[in-house]
Formats: structure tokens, C-alpha cells, sequence
């Protein structure tokens, strides 16, 4: 919101593919956003806790991974996740 009110014309994050090295799973009405790892390889993986009050996960994030609501994707699914936070 800070960049687009300062008259950035680009604000969103960078994304790019991965691959998940392990299942993922959003079984709630809401869209979970999840603080993710990404390796050289670009394998995906989940950064810890997803919790609101664990920082530690948010801290050793590399990227975020968009999860709908109700969904489930197993290890091997192709991904999008956003970078730059």
C-alpha cells in the first residue's frame, strides 16, 4: 500500500514456479498465505509453525505460498510462490 500511495507503478512481489517438497494443506474457509523456504534447486518447503504468534517461521521465510481455501496439494505439485517481503 506504501509504495502505490508513493506513485509506485509496479507493488506486487516477484513471483516464480517451484515445485512442493512436501504436502500442503488449507483445510479452513480462508485463504492461507504460508511462509515458505525455497532451496537452489527451487524445492518448496515450509518454514516451520504457521502460527500467528511464532516468529520464527516468519523470520527464516523466503517466500510466501498462496493456499485456497479447502485445498489440498500433494509433494510434487507445481507452485507459484511470491518473493520480496
Amino acid at each position: 500500500a506504501l509504495r502505490h500511495w508513493q506513485g509506485a507503478q509496479q507493488v506486487s512481489l516477484p513471483s516464480h514456479p517451484g515445485i512442493l517438497g512436501e504436502s500442503v494443506s488449507n483445510v479452513s474457509d480462508r485463504r492461507h498465505f504460508m511462509r515458505v523456504r525455497v532451496d537452489a534447486a527451487g524445492t518448496i518447503r515450509s518454514a516451520g509453525k504457521q502460527a500467528s504468534h511464532v516468529l520464527t517461521s516468519l523470520a527464516t521465510a523466503e517466500a510466501l505460498l498462496d493456499v485456497p481455501p479447502q485445498t489440498t496439494w500433494p509433494a510434487g505439485q507445481r507452485v507459484i510462490v511470491q518473493r520480496g517481503f
